[in-house]
Formats: C-alpha cells, sequence, structure tokens
C-alpha cells in the first residue's frame, strides 16, 4: 500500500511524494530535501489529511492525542473488558 509523504524543499515549498515505504521515500529523494511527514487520511489525489510529524524533535499525532486523551482510551477498552 502506498504511503503519502509531505516532503520539504530547499527552497522552502512543502511537496507530497507516495512510495511504498518511509525508506524508499528517503532514499527516492534529492539532497536537500527533507521527509518532514506522513499524511493520513488524504485524497486519492493527495489532497487534505493529517499530517503526522517525522523527524527529530517531533511528537507523533498519536503521543499528542494520547497525551491529551488517554482517559478516553483507557475508558473504552474499560467498557470491552480488555486491561
Amino acid at each position: 500500500m502506498m504511503k503519502l509523504f509531505e516532503v520539504l524543499t530547499p527552497d522552502g515549498r512543502v511537496i507530497r511524494h507516495r512510495h511504498e515505504t518511509l525508506d524508499e521515500a528517503k532514499n527516492a529523494i534529492l539532497k536537500g530535501y527533507e521527509i518532514t511527514g506522513e499524511v493520513l487520511g488524504a485524497s486519492a489525489d493527495g489532497l487534505g489529511g493529517l499530517v503526522d510529524p517525522i523527524g527529530p524533535g517531533t511528537t507523533s499525532i498519536m503521543e499528542t492525542l494520547l497525551e491529551s486523551r488517554g482517559d478516553v482510551l483507557l475508558g473504552w477498552l474499560a467498557k470491552r473488558g480488555i486491561g
């Protein structure tokens, strides 16, 4: 399944590229370009979606959600006898 990645160009533009894996994307980009995130929930033509940051000093969407709403997850698990 192809994943959609956001790439920062040397001139500051952000473009999107599809690749099977993050490693494949890293090998495909040119010197000076940086993969800054994986796009989740974009349309088939690559529009919209949420960007999950990639790289040093970033916090993933999942970590942010769990920090702010972890109690909701624990309640959901408890209702189903999990945990």
